[in-house]
Order: structure tokens, then sequence, then C-alpha cells
């Protein structure tokens, strides 16, 4: 892609000052910088917008809670080349796998206080009638305040929108050792909230245990898989947990088929309310 070099971009862009290079990867490139009206941002360039970019674009500038803000978008031109450009709210902080390369595991109130943001969040994005398809630690951020936000809506499913997924494809956008089976066999009529709940419930295993059941022991992508859709994971045991009704609420979130998980993440949301 054609690279802006940081003059061009401060004479594009005079409200954000102090802008530096923070990341670059296929056709994006990422800068951070002070937003003269809104504090610091991360801005995004792109040469190609695809329909999921335009997708992520409608969900995102809605502004949903726990999500940061993208305050603005549109084209550039420089030199004869079309650039796309995004300005985001910056999360000063970490991601949630960098937290957990560090320290192994959460400690049990930050983590019961993930749970609650996660379940909270997907009914939330349950009400726009989206879901997430991409909840895992790289896509969770914690700022220094300890307050959590879920990035990356790349792959998520609007429901009231046409599938951007052929249905003759027989896996779906996913991650695998975090997607629900339904999610990555690309059973498009099982996609729900449920999907996300089955994420999370992954999530949670792992930062209590600094494990993922599915991908530990594992020897390949294909085992990954195999371990998604066939392995029983045994039962979290968790001190502070006494009746187990905590551990046998993660029990349900990662069954394998939907349908014995909550119907709902509004559900799931109300039953963790009542066990905390």
């Amino acid at each position: 892609m054609y690279t802006p070099s940081i003059y061009e971009l401060e004479k594009r862009f005079p409200q954000i000052s102090g802008l530096q290079h923070l990341d670059s990867g296929g056709q994006k490139m990422v800068f951070a910088g002070n937003h003269q009206e809104h504090g610091a941002v991360v801005l995004k360039l792109t040469n190609t917008v695809d329909d999921r970019t335009r997708r992520e674009i409608d969900i995102v500038k809605n502004r949903l809670p726990g999500v940061p803000t993208l305050f603005a978008w549109g084209t550039e031109d420089f030199n004869g080349n079309e650039v796309w450009y995004l300005i985001e709210e910056r999360v000063k902080g970490l991601s949630l796998r960098s937290v957990l390369e560090q320290v192994g595991r959460l400690e049990f109130p930050q983590a019961i206080k993930l749970l609650g943001f996660l379940l909270q969040s997907a009914a939330l994005f349950e009400q726009k009638r989206l879901v997430h398809r991409d909840i895992k630690p790289e896509n969770i951020m914690v700022n220094d305040d300890g307050e959590f936000f879920i990035l990356d809506f790349g792959i998520a499913r609007a429901l009231d929108h046409t599938s951007l997924t052929a249905t003759e494809a027989h896996f779906g956008p996913a991650t695998i050792g975090y997607a629900a089976p339904e999610q990555f066999r690309n059973m498009k009529k099982q996609i729900d909230a449920r999907a996300d709940l089955f994420s999370i419930g992954v999530v949670f295993y792992e930062c209590l245990t600094g494990i993922n059941p599915f991908v530990v022991g594992a020897s390949n992508r294909l085992d990954v898989i195999k371990r998604s859709e066939k392995l029983q994971v045994q039962k979290l045991e968790i001190e502070q947990d006494s009746s187990g009704e905590l551990a046998g609420f993660i029990d349900t979130l990662i069954q394998k088929w939907p349908s014995r998980r909550p119907r709902t993440a509004a559900e799931a949301w109300s039953w963790f309310q009542k066990i905390t």
C-alpha cells in the first residue's frame, strides 16, 4: 500500500498532533496521536476496504458500550492514491493476551469483573442483533484503570443483514480454540449470541487456569478443531465458588451444542448476576 510520511499525515490531519507509527500489516497501517478534541486516538489507514470492513464501520460507529469510539472515517488522496482512514479512541493499556503472558492467570476478582463485562456486552450486542464471533484475549483490552474494552468487529455478524460468508463454505470465519463448533463449521442458522457465550466461557476458563483447554496438548490446528468438538472439558474447581454454581455456569457456556447453552445472552447475564 502507499505509505504516507508523518509529515504528509500531519498536513492532512492537523487536528492530530504527535503522530507515531504503531504497527503495519498487510494493507493496514496504524498510528497513535493526540486529537485536539477527542484526546488519545489511533489513526488507521488502508488502501482497500472490503465488505467486512464497511460492515465493521457500520457496527462500530453506533458507539457501543465497552467498544472504543469511532470518531471519524473517510478517504484521502495521497499523490493519486486513495487511502481510507479511521480515527478511533485509543485505549491506553494492554491486551488481555499480554496480561496473561505476563501474569499467567488473573486473580479471581479481576476474572469475575471481566466475565461480567463480557456477558453484559454480549447482551447489549444481542439487543443490536450482532454476534461478535471473535471474542478472545487478543481482542480484549485492559486500560490503565483496569477497565475492559472489546476490539475488532472484523468478522462480526449482523443478523439482520445478508451474510458475507458463502453458505457452501465448509468453514466460517473464526479463531479456532475460542470459536463455537457451529461457528467454525459455518452452520449459519445456528449462529447467534450463543456462539459468543461459548467464546466467553473459554476466555474465563483460560483466565482462571492459565490454559485454553482446547489448545493445550493439541498437536496442530486440526487437533484443536477436534478437541473443540469432542473434548469433555474438566469442570472448574474454584475456591471462591463453594456451591459450584459458577463452575456449573461456565460448564454450560462451553457446551458443544448451542441448544445446551443459555438460550440468550440476556439470560446468561441474568444468571451470572444471580450467582455472584
